[in-house]
């Protein structure tokens, strides 16, 4: 080859890595900035990238020496182009997805399972599969076209191909995948999980972070020894007439948007009418240790803030088990693949979720109610059941017959983006009525699995719990969704309680300002269970002389301060920014005014110490 000709070969083949570079540099720009992943990351992911570029460019040359026809090998050469460029695009989109949705990486597990069942997923956004799947294969076709005209332009593995022997480009060919290899291999072995690279998290997703969503606490993994010494000296009660316990979570549910808690429409008339009639008691404020699943179910069976939990905290189904109860989940949606939460429920008699119902859709909660009703007649043993429905959440499956309140618009496109500035208020209200149907859809679903635990035996001497793991964003500060920040509308959360067979012999603070930590315990105080010595709540029951409530989501960590009953003050700090908020949240439900200037120097420096445990746990996105 001549010297223009290693020159032009050497032009074409920096035009082509400049486009991947492109490629990968407004992804990882959008990644750091958008959703405060780490700078860390750049490096080995670029390198992982280039990797991929030399992958994609040995099985070009060896397409181009060994293709006998030219036609075929540039349509081939091509193709293989655009198939990369393509699956790289496709998996930048899912990993913002993943971060949108619901704060995390996007792991293999999930993807795996969301492909197989991605005809139901994009029907509950309401677009037809036709049309996405139209729409993907025109673009995987526009994609190899564009790849078949930048070869024409930027043409550098064919003058390189058709310059070697057929020995000496197999041996290149083979070199070339020979160090991807082993690149691979180092990739594989020396994951850069730890540093927040996208894909070793989408592969190895608990590397990252251990089973808590978009948190590390890897520090607080010294507690274990704290939690084995509690289990060693746990003494069960000895009260052998036990009380079944029901807990009911509703994914992404807002207290504020339940008729239960006053809001205008009624949208929760069975729970409404289960609270006047049952020995029912509300909790008019108590706030989530966090805005996602996996911290916000283990914050309520644990007892403990998000910086606090470790991998073998003693649990509330620890507990029950060892005082004698049955324990059986049945949790719509796919817990089993969701970031190690299967794992972090911890051993249960009997387990069911979405993963598990290959007949449904895995959001869809009908299969909860479906499965419950082949739960035998209860046999007099102390039973506990923990059932999660999807239906308040955006992935969550709503039935035409749940469709009460109308247009309704899936707001899961918008999910933690800001709202579009061209949104018409019927646009908006389609979205909140969206969500409401979901909750109106819950309320039904409640009735339903509640009344075939009565027919069964259940309920004749039983507490039923329905809580949340954590609120949602329906629009307000320009958000939606969950895993997007610690305003109100997505810590706070309801907490309701009926009793069966039984009254209450002691009366639950309903006005207490509570956190998603006194769940278990006064959960294990109503069914007369000793609390272990770990757990970190405080009975509802019983007088708390706490002053100060915890919460944290991503990098942002902050305490509800309740020295004051008339004037509770929120502060939160973003460890990565700096930044700092404070709302006077009685006055100003809506955290529309930003007190943080007002605060005295001592007062904040107070606050700063008192969440600087939690800014330990931070986000490895």
């Amino acid at each position: 080859m001549s010297d223009p000709g290693v020159r032009r070969v050497a032009f074409a083949a920096i035009i082509e890595l400049l486009i991947w570079l492109c490629l990968s540099g407004s992804f990882l720009f959008v990644y750091i900035h958008r959703f405060e992943g780490s700078t860390q990351a750049i490096l080995p992911h670029l390198s992982l990238v280039l990797n991929v570029v030399l992958v994609c460019a040995s099985l070009r040359l060896f397409v181009w020496r060994f293709f006998p026809r030219r036609p075929i090998a540039s349509w081939a050469a091509a193709v293989v182009l655009g198939s990369f460029v393509f699956l790289l695009m496709a998996y930048y989109a899912l990993v913002l997805l993943g971060l949108a949705s619901w704060g995390r990486i996007i792991s293999w597990r999930l993807v795996s399972t969301y492909f197989g069942q991605a005809t139901d997923l994009i029907r509950t956004f309401g677009i037809s599969p036709l049309l996405v799947w139209s729409t993907l294969a025109v673009t995987v076709v526009a994609i190899v076209l564009v790849a078949r005209w930048l070869q024409g332009r930027f043409a550098w593995t064919r003058p390189l191909a058709e310059a070697l022997s057929r020995p000496a480009a197999f041996s290149v060919v083979v070199l070339m995948l020979c160090i991807a290899g082993a690149r691979l291999f180092e990739f594989v072995v020396w994951s850069p999980a730890a540093s927040g690279e996208p894909v070793s998290l989408t592969l190895y997703p608990e590397r990252g972070s251990n089973l808590l969503q978009s948190h590390s606490t890897a520090e607080a993994r010294a507690l274990d020894v704290a939690e084995d010494a509690a289990r060693a000296t746990y003494a069960p009660s000895l009260d052998p007439s036990k009380k079944n316990l029901i807990i009911i979570v509703g994914d992404a549910l807002r207290p504020d948007h339940m008729s239960a808690y006053g809001y205008p429409r009624q949208t929760t008339p069975n729970i409404d009418r289960m609270l006047a009639t049952q020995h029912g008691d509300r909790v008019d404020t108590i706030y989530s240790i966090c805005g996602e699943t996996s911290c916000g179910v283990l914050g309520l069976a644990r007892s403990k803030y998000l910086y606090q939990l470790s991998p073998s905290s003693f649990s509330l189904y620890d507990a029950l088990r060892l005082n004698g109860y049955r324990t059986h989940m049945i949790l719509g949606g796919d817990h089993t693949n969701f970031y190690g939460l299967r794992e972090a429920y911890g051993r249960v008699d009997s387990y069911f979720d979405g993963a598990d119902a290959k007949s449904y859709y895995m959001n869809d909660d009908q299969l909860v109610v479906d499965h419950a009703a082949t739960l035998p007649a209860w046999d007099g043993k102390p039973t506990f059941f923990q059932f999660h429905l999807m239906s308040s959440h955006a992935l969550g499956r709503r039935h035409e017959q749940s469709m009460k309140f109308t247009p309704a618009s899936n707001y899961g496109a918008w999910t933690r983006a800001e709202a579009p500035v061209h949104a018409s208020a019927e646009e908006a209200d389609a979205t909140i009525n969206f969500y409401d149907d979901g909750v109106w859809q819950l309320d039904g679903l409640v009735d339903q699995i509640l009344g075939t635990l009565s027919t069964k035996g259940y309920l004749k001497n039983a507490l039923v719990i329905i809580t949340a793991d954590h609120g949602e964003m329906l629009g307000e500060h320009g958000r939606f969704g969950h895993a997007n920040g610690v305003y109100q509308n997505v810590v706070r959360i309801p907490y309701l309680m009926l009793r069966y067979g039984y009254g209450p012999e002691q009366a639950v603070d309903t006005k207490r300002i509570a956190s998603q930590i006194d769940i278990a315990p006064t959960i294990a105080y109503e069914i007369g269970i000793p609390a272990p010595s770990t757990w970190r709540g405080t009975p509802l029951q019983l007088p708390s002389t706490r002053t100060l409530l915890l919460f944290q989501e991503g990098s942002n960590a902050g305490l509800f301060d309740l020295r004051d009953p008339q004037r509770v003050l929120k502060y939160w700090r973003n460890a990565r920014s700096g930044e700092e908020s404070a709302y006077a949240v009685k006055e100003d439900p809506a955290e529309a005014n930003n007190l943080i200037a007002t605060i005295p120097a001592e007062q904040l420096d107070e606050w700063r110490l008192a969440v600087l445990p939690a800014t330990n746990v931070t986000s490895d996105r």
